[in-house]
């Protein structure tokens, strides 16, 4: 994270170079807004943090009965790690886990991006996938697995989702600027066209991924290589290579040859089951392929696929080694199990429903305006315009600065953010809205104070019912008249305050100084000083690490 500066230090500069300070007033808008994000280094993830606890403080405020726990890098979730959001909601519990992903802004996501087979690619659906199975389970909780960019969608990719807007789940996520995508479901897309991302999500099982092998190396006559010194060359091979010997193979002593067993096809055991009818479309697949597009519709519905492998011998890099583990197998009985990763279209319309493209969000440079202008306009603060740049950006960097310490508070991760905190946060940040207010109610104060005054025209207001309201006293009758006047009039602060000079000036009266103040301006300075005491006054926040 880049260093920032206090307030201090940025006085101090001021002060040592006028001339630079001038050139800074002089920047546009646009300039200082894109200057809070650079200035203070916010990642983009921190600033969804500092989002969605902001929304949890509007949600607290909606809902009494409203609980969440808000964690960072949090194991559980898997690939979606970066923000885990639990909470309670008007009785619903939902769960959101938050992948966060960050790239220049005109580097959209593609189709090929997120149909890539490397479990290491950003956008590589595959291994979001294989994160959402291995962690899922049923439960009243509403669970939502959310990938969250700040780039667009190319089309290629658009064609396979729907837009939508799931209300529960935008609540949290309209602030950031957000559009929102679901793939649509297998049976939503057109009967001419393939599912291309079901079917790469079925293609990067384990199961699907060592039928394919198996398939091509005994259609193509190839050396299966089971047990090597190097597991790496094929890494699947290694890591079922008992299972493959134990369920698949056995030894011909006539023709002195290893074959698919027989037992293979008829094998009841729901593991084998399963793993038979992957290896059977793929090894039918692959023959197909191989065959003349003339000959495939023909082929495809005659094909004998143990027909075929019967014409074949199984190729090992070491026979020997495999006919000798063949019968050790089979003496000993050892259990050993295929892949169980298995991929239907029931398994991949329910991560299709699970899982939500949250993209092409506000960039770095705007999200802090944009989080603090929702601030603003959200239940849980007062109306109020930040006036100044400079302002903004202490607003912005006090919030980051308090997420950061919760968030960071624990060597152990993940560092949970209870309600609680949630609560003290914006209290914090409260405060410091009210110092904002205060310091702006207190120049509008003494902006009143320096107003010129104006000519006199007494003979306009030697009638008024203010003049002998405001006369002075008379000791005739013993009447004292007080110091401090208190004038309700329907006109604006800048005419009464005419009228009350215009009068103090007609009776001569002797004063050192005559303040025309708005009571308006009174009455918020009164109220935001009471807040900034009740604050103070607060166990939660007197109670609270600094």
């Amino acid at each position: 994270m880049a260093t920032t500066h206090s307030l201090d230090e940025l006085g101090d500069r001021r002060s040592s170079s006028e001339s630079r300070s001038k050139q800074k007033e002089r920047k546009t808008v646009g300039e200082n807004k894109a200057m809070i994000g650079a200035r203070y280094g916010y990642d983009f993830v921190d600033l969804i943090t500092m989002a969605i606890i902001l929304k949890a403080g509007s949600m607290m405020k909606e809902d009494e009965l409203f609980s969440c726990e808000i964690s960072k890098e949090d194991a559980t979730a898997g690939k979606f790690d970066d923000i885990v959001f639990r909470y309670t909601y008007k009785g619903t519990r939902t769960i959101l886990k938050i992948q966060v992903k960050h790239r220049t802004k005109n580097q959209e996501v593609s189709l090929q991006e997120l149909m890539e087979t490397s479990f290491t690619e950003s956008f590589a659906l595959i291994k979001y996938f294989k994160s959402f199975r291995d962690q899922y389970t049923p439960s009243n909780e509403k669970q939502i697995f959310v990938l969250c960019t700040n780039v667009q969608l190319e089309n290629d990719a658009v064609e396979w989702l729907e837009k939508v807007h799931p209300n529960d789940v935008c609540n949290v996520f309209d602030p950031i600027g957000a559009t929102y995508y679901r793939f649509r479901k297998i049976s939503e897309v057109e009967p001419r066209h393939s599912n291309c991302i079901a079917n790469a999500l079925k293609k990067a099982s384990e199961s699907y991924r060592l039928a394919d092998i198996l398939a091509n190396h005994i259609y193509g006559q190839k050396e299966l290589v089971l047990y090597t010194k190097n597991p790496q060359r094929n890494p699947l091979l290694s890591k079922y290579n008992n299972a493959i010997v134990r369920h698949m193979m056995e030894y011909s002593e006539a023709r002195k040859a290893i074959h698919i067993k027989h037992n293979f096809r008829t094998n009841a055991d729901r593991n084998v089951v399963n793993f038979r009818k992957q290896f059977e479309a793929a090894y039918t697949e692959i023959a197909i392929c191989s065959l003349k597009k003339t000959d495939q519709d023909l082929a495809a519905e005659n094909f004998d696929v143990y027909g075929d492998i019967a014409k074949k011998a199984i190729k090992t890099n070491d026979p020997n080694k495999i006919i000798e583990r063949i019968r050790n197998i089979a003496e000993n009985s050892i259990l050993e199990h295929f892949p169980t990763d298995i991929v239907t279209d029931e398994d991949v319309n329910l991560f299709f429903d699970k899982f939500l493209i949250v993209c092409d969000t506000f960039s770095t440079d705007d999200l802090p305006s944009k989080i603090a202008e929702n601030w603003r306009c959200s239940n849980i603060c007062k109306p109020t315009e930040l006036v100044c740049s400079l302002e903004m950006e202490k607003y912005m960097e006090g919030l980051h600065r308090m997420v950061s310490k919760w968030m960071r508070s624990s060597p152990n991760l993940p560092t949970t953010l209870e309600a609680k905190h949630v609560e003290e946060i914006i209290k914090k940040v409260q405060l410091h809205q009210k110092y904002l207010l205060l310091k702006k109610a207190s120049n509008k104060y003494i902006e009143d104070h320096l107003t010129q005054s104006l000519e006199a025209k007494p003979e306009s207001l030697r009638e008024k019912p203010l003049y002998k309201f405001l006369a002075p006293s008379d000791p005739a009758t013993n009447v004292t008249k007080p110091d401090i006047f208190t004038f309700l009039t329907p006109y604006n602060s800048q005419f009464s305050s005419m009228i009350i000079l215009q009068t103090f000036q007609l009776l001569e009266r002797d004063v050192d100084q005559i303040f025309f103040i708005d009571i308006n301006t009174i009455e918020k300075e009164k109220q935001i000083i009471l807040d900034m005491c009740e604050f103070f006054e607060d166990p939660l926040v007197m109670n609270s690490p600094t």
